[in-house]
């Protein structure tokens, strides 16, 4: 999927979150936005998404214009792009398992395949005894992985991820790129949002910075060097 900005500029209030941004985000690889608490990462991620619109400028996802784009669109996009927020998109009125369906359901996949693909999954990172849990009786960090699980098993042209490792230890880590590297192969694109690039360095394609309301380019194919 292509993210480009023309001269985006997002207030708050009136000082600029995001000022002036043009660029064209990678497409391929994976890609590690780095930034301070409260630099302003999540609002990029949701103008990438088009769930926030800007002040000023023209953010495009495939070269459509997010402020004219039609709810059926979004809908179609959001058939191709999977996304892990900070706060998990988890209802709480349906079990993990049924969460996990729900984007399958949306791909148009019959319910005895998104069930078995879904178990196939859960098992296969030692979370099956979860399925028919609820929201509220998982713990933070099982929630981080299952949200990952959720936005990848329909395998995604890209990906989107904020703070996706927060609360992880060094071993569910280790599963959340298991799951990436094989749900999201370079050919498709991943882009994380972080506070600490050093959790992704080893698997980084491109690192950029978020300073002062624009992003900067600060290595690439860092994980080629190593």
């Amino acid at each position: 999927m292509k993210f480009e900005f023309r001269s985006v500029s997002y207030m708050f209030d009136v000082l600029p979150v995001i000022d002036s941004l043009s660029m064209v985000f990678p497409e391929h690889g994976f890609t590690v936005v780095e930034g301070a608490m409260g630099a302003g990462k999540s609002t990029l991620f949701e103008l990438l998404l088009g769930d926030k619109l800007p002040s000023q400028g023209t953010a495009y996802i495939n070269g459509q214009s997010t402020k004219v784009m039609k709810l059926s669109q979004r809908r179609e996009l959001r058939r191709k792009l999977g996304i892990v927020r900070q706060s998990n998109a988890f209802s709480h009125h349906y079990t993990i398992e049924e969460n996990i369906m729900i984007p399958l359901f949306v791909c148009g996949m019959k319910e005895n395949e998104s069930r078995k693909r879904t178990m196939d999954i859960l098992s296969e990172y030692e979370l099956s005894h979860l399925r028919s849990k609820f929201p509220y009786e998982v713990s933070f960090g099982e929630l981080k992985l299952l949200s990952l699980i959720q936005a990848t098993i329909f395998e995604p042209d890209f990906l989107l991820a904020d703070e996706p490792t927060i609360g992880l230890d060094s071993k569910s880590s280790d599963v959340f790129f298991d799951i990436v590297s094989k749900y999201m192969p370079e050919k498709k694109g991943v882009m994380v949002f972080t506070f600490n690039r050093n959790t992704f360095v080893k698997h980084t394609d491109a690192l950029f910075e978020l300073v002062d309301g624009n992003v900067v380019k600060v290595q690439h194919s860092k994980k080629n060097e190593e």
